[in-house]
């Protein structure tokens, strides 16, 4: 994971590899405290991310309504097919709307 705040003031989180039970182990600690402590409009990049299981799927609802409850929104980067379908059916694009380029993403991010 990586995490970097851009010039907009929107925290860009950068995740690669699988959203799985090892996945989300290894970030999930890191991920939460630099998106709720924060508390900034946050895009994360799903570009590099192969699979989201449950838990990874928790852990995206989780911070998007952390940030929600500070009028912050999440926006999902270039989810794969694969991944942006699993979003889809679970309808957690409702709650972190999915963008297909970072120029998007970030407008988005700004409209609280």
């Amino acid at each position: 994971m990586q995490h970097c705040e851009s010039d907009e003031g929107v925290l860009m989180v950068v995740l690669d590899g699988r959203l799985d039970l090892t996945g989300v182990h290894e970030i999930e600690a890191d991920f939460q405290r630099q998106i709720t402590v924060r508390r900034l409009p946050t895009v994360i990049d799903l570009s590099q991310v192969a699979f989201v299981s449950s838990l990874g799927i928790g852990l995206i609802v989780t911070c998007a309504k952390a940030l929600a409850r500070h009028d912050q929104n999440l926006i999902l980067l270039s989810p794969q097919p694969m991944v942006e379908e699993v979003l889809k059916t679970t309808r957690v694009d409702l709650l972190a709307p999915i963008a297909k380029d970072k120029d998007s993403a970030v407008t988005m991010a700004q409209s609280a």
